[in-house]
């Protein structure tokens, strides 16, 4: 099946289109977000236990689980525990020995001993032993979208799903764009020709190893183009699964341009002009968690510091966070003058400044996070210098 829950196939003619989002699936958007809305402060396995009900309501499965994971990029999860949670597994399976845990009141007991080795409440331990599975994680800021919003981020989704299946791209724009032109040159054999005030670039795709560099790259291409003016893009899409079989996927400002959006405008960065033939830069951010990074190219971390430490870009490396100087500069000014420390305003100080992670950036910077039970009035102080790294 075609990847096209937003997108519409006339199959007689070979083209793929936007499809103007219709109210069932407004519907369905405004659910998804109250869901997401209502498991603030939750563990992401609740989450998904109640994204997995939101299946049986009638919908489409695959288009349930693609627009959640659209708004999944703006949650925030994090591990809430009262120790570490490697170090809290440790202590038990120390205490518990040779010995076989067979009743509760046998747990208890372990889990007691280990409490008052490691100096906390057998609750505290119990409750950290394992808050850093997956399912265990708590989502502690959500960034809601309004149903309009996200159906055309999810179409940009989409969009982009479909041309990393492409092997012949058409983007036309008026005037000229050395940097798109050379995003272009990264993903393969790239013609610019220039007519009547627009210019035409073509790619003619080619394989590559390095599916996640490519993919980073193709939306950096997409970013780009739909801010520019009278933009359009023509791409043959060919699937395996369809024998050799290929589509003719078309996208304008006039006509779609207000279906396919990315979630927020943000900078891209390519080469300059001397290192046309060098690797991209692997993030065109200013700020940059390794983890994320090495998750999206689908590399190891250690790989992506290397990359982003010969990148044409200088960072300042905060433990697992690379900060621009000048972004760092910004992001310490805003936090020094914050009107208040409630975790509330400091990530919406953060996020105002292109900061999608706020609590690992926070972590970097010296700061730390005092938990309340109502996580609205949970305080960010500094602990102290910014971390740096050995």
């Amino acid at each position: 099946m075609l990847p096209l829950d937003l997108l519409r196939a006339r199959r007689r003619r070979g083209t793929i289109r936007p499809l103007y989002a219709s109210e069932d699936k407004l519907g369905l958007a405004r659910t998804l977000i109250s869901v997401f809305k209502a498991h603030v402060d939750g563990k992401r396995g609740e989450l998904r236990e109640a994204l997995s009900r939101c299946e049986e309501l009638g919908y489409n499965y695959k288009l349930v689980r693609g627009i959640a994971a659209v708004l999944e990029d703006r949650c925030i999860f994090q591990t809430l525990a009262y120790i570490d949670p490697t170090e809290a597994r440790h202590a038990v399976f120390e205490e518990t020995g040779g010995r076989v845990v067979a009743t509760e009141q046998d747990r208890r007991r372990v889990l007691a001993a280990a409490a008052f080795r490691l100096g906390v409440s057998t609750e505290d331990l119990d409750a950290s032993l394992y808050a850093d599975l997956w399912d265990e994680q708590v989502l502690t800021d959500f960034d809601p979208p309004t149903p309009q919003e996200l159906l055309k981020e999810y179409n940009f989704a989409l969009t982009l799903a479909l041309i990393t299946q492409a092997r012949r791209i058409e983007l036309t724009y008026r005037g000229r764009d050395e940097e798109l032109e050379l995003v272009g040159e990264s993903l393969g054999r790239c013609r610019v020709h220039e007519a009547g005030g627009f210019s035409k670039l073509t790619i003619e795709r080619l394989q590559s190893s390095r599916a996640g560099q490519h993919a980073s790259e193709l939306e950096a291409l997409l970013y780009r183009l739909v801010f520019r003016k009278g933009w359009r893009l023509s791409a043959e899409v060919a699937y395996r699964s369809r024998k050799g079989k290929r589509y003719l996927f078309e996208l304008s400002e006039d006509s779609h341009g207000r279906l396919v959006t990315p979630s927020k405008p943000r900078r891209t960065r390519t080469p300059s002009a001397p290192a046309r033939h060098k690797p991209t830069d692997p993030s065109p951010n200013e700020i940059v968690i390794v983890d994320e990074l090495a998750s999206h190219l689908g590399i190891t971390e250690d790989e992506a510091r290397r990359r982003l430490k010969r990148g044409g870009r200088r960072y300042i490396e905060l433990g697992d966070v690379f900060i621009t100087p000048e972004k760092l500069r910004e992001l310490e000014e805003a936090l020094t003058s914050a009107p208040d420390m409630r975790l509330p305003t400091v990530v919406g100080t953060l996020r105002s400044l292109g900061c999608r992670s706020p609590l690992p950036v926070l972590e970097a910077l010296g700061y730390a996070v005092e938990w309340a039970e109502d996580r609205s009035r949970s305080k960010v102080y500094r602990l102290g210098r910014r971390r740096t790294t050995p």
